[in-house]
């Protein structure tokens, strides 16, 4: 008998245990749809009861039957509410038991309902409550029925007071795994406040790049003078454009997106060094280029890129403090093109370098431990590599191999 409980607590567990993976599983759902499921659930719970019980048992499927009309009292679903209300009415009619007592019967479920509502503090009585009625007045109903008194006697007892216990394990395992939900769903929101906090640190970090140079060029600015005007005014506005993609980032907060197009190399990087050459005087560092005559093309980002070699450069000014040197070399293979940054800066710790492309990692006083990490992101994006090799007090090489255009080489 006890086997038999055990098959019918399947039929009426099963859907909901459905339900639990889909409502986990399906992020993208709405909350609509996720109620429908539910509703769907308790329904198909209540059907394999009245439909396949029967085939092990007559007694346990009048047991088992309430058991989804309490489930959608404890989660509130007022559809299935309605509809199991509606079936058990006429499912009990088919057994004579009398219409006034299914009425009373249905009576007590809505007025412990409406107790539960009032004071959701006693949530755990009323739970009881529920599970002590239905198993009350179900072996009241079987206990009517003179051949299955007479067949089973004191195991009558026995076989409610089991029921009783198998739902309230029952009930108790819904309600944790509904907690358990909630708290996946807690994380889940955790998570995208992390993300969120993680794309507006990357946006503060690179906006101040293109910003610097704005107010750079702007505080050199003569209105008067027509070479400054036409010098300087192209400058500002790509910088404005470039302030603009960085803003439409963060406001799609998705991961950086990549729109490759075919580039020459060379000339990106020759659009970098003319945005330093002001504060690589200023600070009397020599940048040596060794340009490659010849047209390298590659499937880039022209903006991304830009980007990257910009904080790049930036770093290794940063790094010298004054009377230094700055190298590039660009190096052209079969595949692929090396960009080596080399500086006479003050170098990295062997210790540090493993952690720089780590978010949130540096080694500066005001630094946000971004720009790296940020950089990293968009040179992968190209499918290509970023690497570092430093000497502590001699200088940081920084390589970044990205790969040719197909069509070009």
């Amino acid at each position: 008998m006890l086997k038999i409980i055990l098959i019918n607590s399947i039929f009426a567990i099963f859907p909901l245990f459905c339900y639990l993976i889909y409502s986990i599983c399906i992020d993208n759902a709405s909350s609509n749809k996720k109620l429908f499921y539910l509703d769907f659930a308790l329904i198909s719970s209540c059907y394999l009861i009245t439909k396949y019980g029967y085939e092990f048992s007559d007694i346990v499927p009048k047991l088992m039957f309430h058991l989804p009309l309490i489930f959608a009292y404890l989660l509130n679903r007022k559809m299935s509410i309605i509809v199991l209300t509606i079936v058990g009415i006429v499912y009990y009619s088919s057994y004579n038991f009398g219409l006034y007592v299914v009425l009373i019967e249905y009576i007590i479920y809505y007025i412990l309902y409406l107790l539960k509502q009032k004071n959701k503090k006693l949530d755990f009585l009323y739970i009881r409550l529920f599970v002590f009625t239905n198993t009350l007045i179900s072996f009241c109903w079987l206990f009517n029925d003179k051949s299955i008194v007479l067949n089973m006697s004191w195991q009558l007892i026995l076989i409610c007071l089991f029921y009783y216990l198998l739902i309230c394990l029952m009930v108790n395992i819904l309600k944790k795994s509904e907690q358990i939900t909630k708290i996946y769903n807690s994380l889940k929101d955790l998570e995208n406040v992390k993300n969120l906090h993680e794309s507006l640190f990357k946006i503060t970090h690179e906006i101040k790049n293109p910003i610097a140079v704005c107010k750079g060029y702007l505080d050199m600015l003569d209105t008067d003078n027509k070479e400054h005007t036409k010098k300087y005014i192209p400058i500002i506005k790509d910088e404005i454009n470039r302030t603009l993609i960085l803003l439409q980032d963060f406001l799609s907060l998705n991961k950086i997106t990549i729109e490759k197009d075919v580039l020459d190399i060379n000339l990106l990087l020759e659009d970098v060094i003319d945005n330093f050459k002001l504060l690589l005087k200023e600070k009397n560092i020599r940048l040596k280029y060794n340009y490659n005559e010849d047209e390298i093309f590659i499937d880039g980002d022209y903006n991304r890129l830009l980007q990257v070699f910009i904080n790049l450069i930036k770093n290794s000014i940063e790094a010298i403090d004054k009377n230094g040197v700055i190298k590039i070399e660009l190096i052209d293979y079969n595949d692929r093109v090396e960009i080596i940054i080399n500086d006479s800066g003050s170098g990295i710790e062997q210790s540090n370098l493993e952690n720089l492309k780590k978010p949130f990692f540096t080694t500066k006083n005001n630094g946000t431990g971004l720009g790296v990490a940020l950089s990293n992101e968009i040179i992968e994006g190209h499918g290509g590599t970023l690497e570092y090799k430093s000497i502590l007090g001699k200088g940081t090489t920084t390589v970044v191999t990205l790969i040719k255009s197909a069509d070009f080489i």
